[in-house]
């Protein structure tokens, strides 16, 4: 008989885990449920008209970013037509996409005021065929400046990133102007 009672007790206990497990699952859905609602209603709270509006921000971004990697040049400063025409010409070979040929072009830029009249600076972009020809012509690379005299032959030709100071000594030394 106390056996008989013993394995009773043992069911009971078995059982009320049982439901004491239950009910913690029907809790945790209980939880879970009033989570979902929740994020329900956050939702229901974005306005359409701010998702557009972010979203039109976050396009003109990334316009912004493509014009600043992928600058399109004017037509001046690609023209290689004017080699040869009488004015000391320094073509930059360049990637648009190129870190470095983009910081070679900031140092070139900001020597352009002392030296005008008495240099002209072209660019030979290698996104268009013109500027690829270019350079296999010469067989350089990006991240190279050549120099040529006003008749057109070649002076000598830099290559990589330099300085402000040192493009400004070579372009000295490069046409001999004091």
């Amino acid at each position: 008989m106390i056996e008989k009672l013993e394995s009773l007790q043992k069911w009971h206990n078995l059982t009320r885990n049982r439901s004491n497990t239950k009910n913690h699952i029907h809790d945790q859905f209980s939880v879970l449920g009033e989570v979902m609602t929740r994020k329900r209603q956050i939702k229901s709270k974005i306005k359409p008209h701010k998702v557009l509006l972010w979203s039109c921000v976050g396009a003109i971004f990334i316009g912004f970013i493509a014009l600043y990697l992928f600058e399109t040049p004017s037509s001046e400063e690609t023209d290689l037509s004017i080699i040869g025409q009488g004015e000391n010409v320094i073509v930059q070979v360049h990637e648009t996409s190129c870190r470095i040929c983009r910081e070679l072009k900031k140092n070139v830029q900001s020597l352009q005021p002392e030296f005008a009249g008495k240099i002209r600076f072209v660019e030979a972009n290698l996104g268009l065929q013109e500027g690829k020809w270019f350079a296999q012509y010469h067989q350089v690379g990006q991240t190279t400046l050549l120099f040529f005299r006003p008749d057109g032959t070649k002076i000598t030709t830099l290559e990589g990133l330099h300085d402000v100071e040192y493009l400004r000594r070579a372009f000295k030394r490069a046409f001999q102007i004091q």
